[in-house]
């Protein structure tokens, strides 16, 4: 009688492989099985998921991280989704080098289990992203999240490190006093304020 643990020990071994199409497959068998049964011995496991989704990341394709979107969205409602789920596919839309890649990763965080990580991702998203406003939306990103982390306020640093924006420094120098409140600073941290100002 098959059972989740055998379908995981396949789809470990195509993820072993980087096999996608397979392990989607499987994926759905066991999604149908669930659905169709009740029974928990066939309900997909998060770590499933999130291995699935770390191949298609993998990828760094627009295509792939839409599959990964798409993935998520299918199963948000059947498999205890983690924030290791929600940050794989923000890194895997700031990864795509897609036009609307910012958008996508941001259209994430609405999701209950984003956490601080998954709000520094997609500051990265930004600032890969290269436009204008970079700088300015990561600052905005900081100040929203619900906790941020002292990782968070270098990732906004190092935006305006690269920002052509002339009050750059001052801004950047607010977002370190912020920092100070919580954190302590990091070389990472000294290096951004340094650039900023240079």
């Amino acid at each position: 009688t098959p059972n989740r643990h055998l379908f995981s020990a396949v789809m470990a071994g195509y993820a072993q492989r980087q096999q996608i199409e397979p392990i989607e497959e499987l994926l759905e068998q066991l999604r149908d099985l669930y659905t169709r049964t009740g029974d928990r011995q066939f309900e997909p496991q998060t770590t499933n998921i999130n291995s699935l989704l770390k191949l298609y990341a993998n990828r760094k394709t627009a295509e792939a991280a839409g599959q990964a979107q798409a993935l998520l969205e299918r199963l948000a409602n059947i498999v205890q989704l983690d924030a290791c789920s929600i940050n794989t596919c923000i890194d895997a839309w700031a990864d795509s080098g897609s036009k609307d890649a910012v958008e996508r990763a941001q259209s994430l965080l609405k999701l209950p289990q984003a956490d601080a990580i998954s709000y520094t991702t997609v500051m990265k998203a930004w600032i890969r992203s290269e436009r204008p406003d970079s700088a300015a939306q990561c600052e905005r990103l900081l100040y929203s999240m619900p906790n941020p982390k002292s990782r968070s306020y270098a990732t906004a640093l190092h935006a305006w490190s690269l920002s052509k924006d002339p009050e750059a420094p001052l801004r950047a120098e607010a977002v370190y006093q912020e920092m100070l409140k919580r954190h302590q600073p990091t070389v990472f941290v000294f290096t951004s304020l340094l650039l900023v100002w240079a």
